[in-house]
């Protein structure tokens, strides 16, 4: 299952500080938010508008959440699999506006560098 997520509220650190915005694709698990009490989800998407106090800060990237990662070793390429992020939240409330959330997403900027967001 999927959904096509569009926020308009800070959503991942630009460096040194400020906010994105994020339009992507969450695939969850099980069933979906708002269905289950308890959650796990991916998350792959653009960000765009990012602010920082930073002069010369990309203001846009790429993160992922959950997602098959590949890096290249001395050996030779290697996969590895982020954990899901996990989420909470009852029906009829929407499970993300009125639960709560969290995980560690990979944010990939245009210089080809990497932070890590909570």
């Amino acid at each position: 299952m999927g959904a096509t997520l569009v926020a308009s509220t800070p959503t991942a650190a630009a460096p040194g500080g400020g906010a994105c915005q994020l339009d992507g694709t969450a695939a969850f698990t099980p069933n979906g938010p708002g269905t289950t009490q308890t959650f796990g989800y991916s998350v792959n998407g653009q960000l765009s508008g990012c602010q920082s106090n930073v002069a010369g800060a990309p203001a846009s990237g790429t993160l992922a959440v959950g997602q098959q990662v590949t890096i290249q070793t001395p050996s030779g390429p290697a996969t590895y699999a982020e954990p899901l992020a996990t989420g909470s939240g009852a029906v009829p409330v929407n499970s993300c506006p009125g639960g709560a959330t969290q995980g560690t997403g990979i944010t990939t900027w245009p210089d080809g560098t990497n932070t890590v967001v909570g």
